[in-house]
């Protein structure tokens, strides 16, 4: 049987909302939010749990509670906006808040100690209350100045270098440790930017 993976129930849900059209109540559009409800709920119910979706254009939302066999309950809720997306997964294992877009900004809580580029263009952060924080985004300078600053300014916070690698011109890969925590940093040139991946939390 195949799993009905999040990220297949988010995609259905993101076209829906952009297709029919963001503040529209036309009764092709109630019908299209309701058979979106409707798969996501049958394909769910095919690994033995139950779901309540619930997806509102008028605000551009989405909301769905799922309970496993064991009564353990996930709610999700996604807002949609011209610029992102912010979505919160609530459940036995914590929780896992996500922003994507430019209005995507550094939690409050992340680390003082991992070294930040400064005018990173932010695509998309993730912080799970358990795992710790993922951040991605885009550069404009150059590779090796980019490199140099993560190499120089890990150590100068106090993070010990576990690898340090650079399979081409094109990609650096990072890896520290510290106190129990670890610290990754993935480079790559892409359309002449340096996309920047930053992964933190415990070992």
């Amino acid at each position: 049987m195949k799993t009905f993976a999040l990220k297949e129930w988010i995609a259905g849900i993101t076209c829906c909302l952009i297709v029919a059209g963001c503040g529209s109540k036309e009764p092709e559009t109630v019908i299209q939010e309701k058979a979106v409800e409707q798969i996501i709920e049958r394909g769910l119910a095919q690994e033995g749990k139950t779901a309540d979706v619930n997806i509102n254009q008028d605000n551009d939302s989405l909301s769905i509670t799922v309970k496993d066999e064991k009564d353990g309950q996930t709610t999700t809720t996604m807002n949609t906006t011209e610029d992102g997306m912010q979505m919160n997964i609530d459940g036995p294992d914590g929780t896992i808040k996500m922003q994507s877009g430019p209005q995507a900004k550094i939690p409050e809580a992340f680390p003082a100690d991992v070294p930040l580029y400064p005018d990173i263009k932010l695509q998309m952060v993730v912080q799970n209350e358990n795992q710790g924080f993922t951040l991605s985004g885009t550069l404009s300078d150059d590779m090796n100045t980019v490199a140099e600053f993560f190499k120089k300014s890990c150590v100068e916070q106090g993070w010990e270098e576990v690898m340090v690698m650079a399979q081409s011109s094109e990609m650096h890969m990072l890896n520290y440790k510290k106190e129990g925590r670890v610290l990754s940093i993935m480079l790559a040139l892409a359309n002449g930017e340096v996309g920047v991946n930053i992964t933190t939390g415990q070992e």
